[in-house]
């Protein structure tokens, strides 16, 4: 082996074990990512179910207020009814 082919030899190795550095930091990168990713998908699905109840309770607060309303207007019925059977 001459001085050049070992000198090559030796930028080819720093490469390579700067290339190996590089991979390594990806692959710490990637397992964070896959930790963010997987810590979004359970705060989603917690907003998504959270939402979901407050659907539903809103849902059974606009059906109270419709029969409320629904009572309402049979009670003003029937008053009017009375006040005229009252007149009559």
């Amino acid at each position: 082996m001459t001085r050049s082919d070992s000198s090559r030899l030796d930028r080819i190795e720093a490469m390579l074990e700067t290339l190996t550095g590089a991979i390594e930091g990806l692959r710490e990168g990637l397992a964070e990512v896959r930790k963010l990713t997987i810590s979004n998908a359970r705060a989603i699905e917690a907003s998504r179910e959270d939402f979901s109840q407050s659907r539903k309770q809103w849902q059974r607060d606009r059906d109270l207020i419709y029969q409320t309303m629904s009572d309402l207007a049979n009670s003003q019925a029937t008053l009017y009814q009375a006040q005229a059977n009252y007149y009559n």
